[in-house]
């Protein structure tokens, strides 16, 4: 979800990417690396939201990184 910095909602783009993780014992945490790519984005301060689900259960961790295009 990217956010204008008062938090009006720019644009959502649900379910992007999916990481499947195989392992013979139940993972209690897990590493990933994000790299946001935007275009056409005019000059200003925003905020991007990233919400990860653990299929799993149900459970959802989100994460805000504000930026700033010049």
């Amino acid at each position: 979800v990217i956010k204008s910095k008062d938090g009006t909602e720019l644009q959502r783009l649900n379910d992007f990417q999916q990481l499947k993780i195989i392992s013979h014992e139940r993972n209690q945490e897990v590493f990933a690396s994000f790299t946001y790519t935007f275009t056409d984005i005019p000059a200003g301060e925003y905020v991007v939201d990233t919400v990860l689900r653990d299929k799993g259960n149900g459970k959802t961790a989100t994460f805000s990184l504000p930026f700033v295009i010049r």
